[in-house]
C-alpha cells in the first residue's frame, strides 16, 4: 500500500509519546530513589508533546479534518473511533501528573494516576495496531504479530527517552542500569519486527486465479486492463516501490534502529558528563529513525488483495 507520511509520522511520534507515559506512570510514583527536581514535569511535557505531535499530524491525513470529532461516536464498532476516546482519555492522568510534580495537587494522587496513566497509554497503541490487524483484505496485518510490534516499539523509543531526559540531571553512574533496561527493551523490538519480516516473506499473497475460484499456482491473465489509466485503487493499494527496495531498507532500519543507537548508548558511558545527554539524543535520534522507516516498510510492503485483480507479481 502507498504509505501516508502524516500517518507514520503519527504512529512513530505518538507512540514514542505513549511509551514514555508508560514509563513515567512506573517511574515517578515508584522509583525506590527520590528523582531530580525537574525531571517529572518537563519529561511530562515532553510525551505530552510527543503524543499531540502525533495526533495532529494525523488529521493532516483526513479529507475533512475539522470533522475528526464526528469519528468519536463510533466507538462501539471503529477502531479508529476507540483509539481517537483513548487519546483523549490519556491527557486527564497526564496533566493531573504534571500538576502533582508542581505540588498543585496532593502528590500522593500520584499512586493511581501513574498506573492509570500505563493503562489508558497501553490500550491506546494497543487499539492503534487493531485498526490494521483487524483488517482481513490485508494479510500482512491480519495477524498478531502488529499488536506486538506496535507495543514493543512504543516500550521501547519511550524508555531511551525517559533515559535520555535522565541524562540531564543525574551522572552517568546512576544512567548504568537504566540504560541496560533500554538496551533490552529496544532489543526485544527488534526481534518483534525480525519475526515479523519473517513472517511477512512466508505469507501467500493472494494471485489472480484465487478471484476466480482457481488453484494459485494457475496462470491467470486479464483479458484487458480494468483501466486505461492509473486510479486511486492503483496508487493507494498496489505499491511497487517499496518490494523492489525492501531489503536494503530493511537493513537501513535495523542498523539505525540498533547498531548506531547502541553504539551511542556506549559512547554515553565514556564520554564526559557534559556530553552524555547529547549521545542520548543522538541514541534516540537513530532509534527513531529506524523505527520510522520500518513503519514506512509497514505499510509499503502490504499488500491489499484487490493487487491480485491488476496482476501484481508478489516478487516486485
Amino acid at each position: 500500500m502507498h504509505p501516508a507520511l502524516s500517518v507514520i509520522a503519527f504512529t512513530t511520534l505518538s507512540g514514542a509519546g505513549y511509551g514514555l507515559l508508560i514509563w513515567l506512570g512506573w517511574l515517578i510514583p515508584f522509583h525506590r530513589l527520590p528523582l531530580p527536581a525537574g525531571y517529572a514535569p518537563i519529561s511530562i511535557v515532553l510525551a505530552l508533546v510527543l503524543i499531540s505531535t502525533g495526533l495532529l499530524a494525523s488529521l493532516a491525513h483526513l479529507g475533512r479534518p475539522e470533522r475528526a470529532w464526528r469519528a468519536l461516536s463510533q466507538w462501539r464498532s471503529s477502531w479508529l473511533s476507540r483509539e481517537g476516546v483513548l487519546a483523549i482519555a490519556c491527557y486527564v492522568p497526564a496533566v493531573l501528573m504534571l500538576l502533582a510534580s508542581f505540588n498543585w495537587i496532593d502528590a500522593a494522587h500520584l499512586r493511581w494516576l501513574g498506573p492509570l496513566a500505563i493503562v489508558l497509554a497501553l490500550l491506546t497503541v494497543f487499539v492503534t495496531s487493531m485498526i490494521y490487524a483487524s483488517l482481513r483484505t490485508i494479510p500482512a496485518w491480519y495477524q498478531p504479530l502488529v499488536p506486538a510490534l506496535y507495543i514493543g516499539f512504543a516500550l521501547a523509543s519511550g524508555c531511551l527517552l525517559a533515559v535520555f531526559m535522565l541524562s540531564i540531571f543525574v551522572p552517568v553512574e546512576r544512567l548504568r542500569m537504566p540504560m541496560f533496561t533500554a538496551v533490552i527493551s529496544n532489543t526485544l523490538a527488534w526481534l518483534i519486527q525480525l519475526f515479523y519480516w519473517h513472517r511477512l516473506d512466508q505469507l501467500q499473497v493472494p494471485r489472480a486465479a484465487s478471484a476466480v475460484a482457481l488453484d494459485a499456482t494457475v496462470r491467470v491473465r486479464s483479458f484487458e486492463k480494468p483501466h486505461s489509466e492509473d486510479s486511486f485503487v492503483t496508487r493507494e493499494m498496489v505499491f511497487r516501490f517499496a518490494r523492489e527496495r525492501a531489503p536494503r531498507l530493511r537493513w537501513l532500519a535495523l542498523i539505525s534502529g540498533t547498531l548506531l543507537s547502541f553504539i551511542c548508548i556506549v559512547l554515553a558511558t565514556f564520554v564526559s558528563a557534559r556530553f552524555t545527554a547529547a549521545a542520548m539524543l543522538l541514541a534516540c535520534i537513530w532509534q527513531l529513525l529506524g523505527i520510522f522507516v520500518s513503519r514506512w516498510l509497514f505499510f509499503a510492503e502490504a499488500r491489499h488483495v484487490v493487487s491480485s485483480y491488476y496482476e501484481v507479481d508478489a516478487r516486485h
